[in-house]
Formats: structure tokens, C-alpha cells, sequence
């Protein structure tokens, strides 16, 4: 949580999405290994922004039944975003989330993909 020069607090999207969504999901009763957290690019290894690794790690934590949760931090970072996004949106199972941090040129990519 943060404060803005008047005083304000506020929370950070990223806190938002991979916290409180999070933890609402599975106080919803949605099993935690249906909820699959990337964020871009804090991770440890930079080779999940590419769109192949990505797809082969999703594969391998996704199981295999069940409506699962997508929660993408930063998606921006994903090489090919919006392709990504569309590949996704195909996948009747998954409920994909996403943040962005520089918006400006990447929801006008993803108005063109969808």
C-alpha cells in the first residue's frame, strides 16, 4: 500500500490481482493449484516472457480438469501480448487476468487482436 501527495492511500494493481483476487478465489472455494500467477518481468528467470516457454510452463501447471485462473502481472512484458491473449481467450476452461503497466501502445494492440 502506498500514499499519493494528498494524503491518499492506495493499493497497487499488482497487490490487487496476485493478493486480494487471489485470496478471494480461494475463499471462494477454487483450489489453489487452479490458480496459475505469472508476473511479468519479476521473474526470476526472463525467459518466461517469451511466448513459448510461457505456453510449455502453463501447460505443465495447468491440471487437467477443472475451470482454472489465469492472473498475468505486467503482461505488457510477454513478447507477443496480445497474441498471447487471443491464444488464450480460445480456452474455454481458463479465466485469464491481466494488468499492464505501460498502457499506452499495448491496449491498442489488444483492440486489434480481439
Amino acid at each position: 500500500m502506498g500514499e499519493d501527495s494528498h494524503g491518499h492511500s492506495w493499493l497497487r494493481k499488482s497487490y490487487l490481482l496476485r493478493k486480494l483476487f487471489r485470496d478471494h478465489l480461494i475463499k471462494s472455494g477454487v483450489a489453489s493449484d487452479h490458480i496459475c500467477v505469472y508476473e511479468f518481468p519479476r521473474s526470476s528467470d526472463r525467459s518466461m516472457c517469451s511466448p513459448n516457454v510461457f505456453f510449455a510452463d502453463l501447460k505443465k501447471r495447468l491440471p487437467g480438469t477443472g475451470r482454472c485462473y489465469l492472473l498475468l502481472d505486467n503482461v505488457e512484458y510477454l513478447s507477443d501480448a496480445a497474441q498471447v491473449l487471443n491464444s488464450l481467450n480460445h480456452e474455454d476452461r481458463l479465466d485469464v487476468y491481466v494488468t499492464v503497466s505501460h498502457a499506452s501502445g499495448f491496449a491498442t494492440d489488444v483492440s486489434k487482436v480481439f
